[in-house]
């Protein structure tokens, strides 16, 4: 499924498929986002949702290949050209994956980890890093876990922690997989606050997701995949 290329927008996939070898994983998948936009991936577990994700990245594994091309704010890449989305991350292309010991350093504390967002990609002096790392998680419930290490966190707490972390380099193209997995109501509400927000401020929003109530809350298109393929 190809669609056509809208000039202004922030995020376009054109013909992507990924194989390995001569299996086809993904086959010829097409979207565009420009500012305010929304899509949700619905799906069967192994339907190739995930694996979408991290091709955008520029991230799957070194056996599998991706073909097609990707444009991320008026700049086009081929696919299969990983380095160049690479050098993206976090300021302009952000993902929150699905397990959030992907996203943590096991060997830092929390707060350090968001406080360094701030003073990499914002400039911040170190203590007004750690100042906004502290308030961000006390936002996020977790203003008693700053100084806990990533294994010391239940599986919410750390899926909260990777979205502040995800969410504080303020990047245009946010993808985020499977957001509310492990997170009570409350909290799940909270996170669907935050990906509105990016919305509101004029970023585009990739979410895969089982929960449909998520998908409904967030808007926008949704592609179905099944076998690698959209389904009309």
């Amino acid at each position: 499924m190809t669609t056509p290329l809208k000039s202004d927008a922030l995020l376009a996939v054109e013909g992507l498929g990924i194989h390995v070898g001569g299996k086809r994983l993904l086959r010829d998948i097409g979207f565009s986002l420009r500012p305010g936009e929304a899509l949700t991936l619905v799906g069967e577990s192994g339907a190739g949702k995930s694996l979408l994700a991290q091709a955008i990245m520029g991230n799957l594994p070194p056996a599998l290949q991706a073909t097609g091309q990707i444009t991320l704010d008026g700049t086009t890449t081929r696919a299969q050209d990983a380095a160049a989305r690479r050098a993206l991350w976090g300021r302009k292309l952000a993902l929150l994956p699905q397990e959030p010991s992907l996203a943590l350093n096991p060997l830092a504390r929390v707060a350090p980890q968001l406080a360094e967002v701030y003073r990499l990609l914002h400039q911040q002096p170190p203590s007004a890093a750690s100042t906004q790392a502290e308030q961000v998680l006390g936002a996020a419930g977790l203003g008693g876990a700053g100084n806990h290490y990533p294994w010391q966190l239940s599986g919410g707490m750390a899926q909260r922690a990777v979205a502040a972390i995800t969410l504080a380099g303020g990047a245009p193209v946010l993808m985020v997989d499977e957001p509310t997995k492990g997170l009570d109501a409350h909290w799940r509400g909270r996170m669907v606050e935050l990906f509105q927000g990016v919305l509101k401020t004029g970023g585009c929003l990739l979410t895969i997701t089982h929960d449909m109530q998520v998908a409904q809350a967030l808007g926008g298109q949704v592609i179905v995949l099944r076998h690698g393929q959209a389904v009309e």
